[in-house]
């Protein structure tokens, strides 16, 4: 919905007229994978988005990116103008103390420091295919690290076709035995897995600002991503890279990972949580401010 209008029963777009507006893109997926949803309702859904998106970035006095990687859609393929868009990260907050974690209860506790982890809404946009080949591949040569995929369905239940085409693939595979599928998992519970975790697997195709690998990076977790954008944008030299929709470039990584000396994964994992310092909630508010400053003095200037 375009910021300076309003949305009431009955249908009615009212104009607010002179008040300052600012718009900020959350995610990406509207835009750029609009047909890669789980069926017809979220393609609606997707394509509906994106317009009233443009709208409001059309309409706004100022326009929020929260990377450069959205910074550089809207220049590009919108059209908008660079000195109308702020660009600010999301920040993320310091891990809890470890008494406070807690395991999930579908994980086996013999697993602590030897599974791999991703997380996340159950999307094709997760690329979760990607994972279950390189796991294959991994079997194939005789290597079978357990496994642990966070994440839920909405509400609304339309992401459960894609979490059991994920399940059908992995019993296709041959995986289904060392995965354990978590479900939504509570904050507490995360931080003990971010934290457990031998490697963090971040295997997204579409990116905003990917609030998860932020929380992963600041938990000090050993990072392997894909190689796409935004997500080299955040990690930069906190993690290993992979490139994207191949399982067997993602198994040689994982086996590499794997390899890394005690000292070596020390190293990346201090490097992780070194760059999580970079992203702070109080810088993001304090550049909110600005952002909404700057559209007022536009609207009177």
């Amino acid at each position: 919905m375009s910021p300076d209008v309003v949305f009431f029963p009955g249908n009615q777009w009212i104009n607010l007229g002179q008040i300052a507006s600012v718009a900020m893109i959350q995610s990406m997926l509207p835009m750029v994978m609009p047909f890669g949803g789980n069926g017809w309702l979220d393609i609606v859904k997707n394509l509906v988005r994106a317009r009233l998106i443009r709208i409001a970035c059309q309409r706004a006095n100022r326009v929020i990116a929260i990377s450069n990687y959205v910074k550089e859609f809207l220049v590009n393929n919108w059209h908008i103008a660079p000195t109308r868009i702020g660009m600010i990260y999301h920040g993320v907050n310091p891990p809890p103390a470890a008494e406070t974690m807690r395991i999930p209860s579908s994980i086996p506790e013999d697993w602590s420091g030897t599974f791999l982890f991703t997380a996340g809404s159950m999307h094709p946009y997760r690329a979760l295919d990607d994972v279950m080949n390189a796991m294959a591949v991994l079997a194939s040569q005789g290597v079978r690290p357990p496994l642990v995929i966070a994440g839920g369905v909405d509400l609304d239940r339309t992401q459960l076709p894609y979490l059991q085409r994920m399940k059908t693939l992995a019993e296709k595979l041959g995986v289904q035995s060392q995965i354990a599928w978590t479900g939504h998992l509570e904050a507490d519970e995360m931080s003990w897995c971010y934290s457990h975790c031998r490697l963090f697997l971040m295997t997204s195709r579409v990116e905003a600002c990917p609030n998860i690998a932020l929380e992963a990076m600041s938990h000090g977790a050993f990072c392997l991503a894909a190689d796409n954008p935004p997500l080299p944008e955040f990690f930069q030299e906190a993690a290993l890279y992979y490139r994207p929709k191949c399982g067997e470039a993602l198994a040689q990584a994982i086996s590499s990972a794997l390899a890394y000396s005690p000292e070596s994964a020390r190293l990346l994992r201090r490097q992780a949580r070194k760059r999580a310092g970079d992203f702070t909630w109080e810088e993001t508010t304090e550049r909110i401010v600005h952002e909404l400053e700057l559209a007022t003095n536009m609207l009177y200037s």
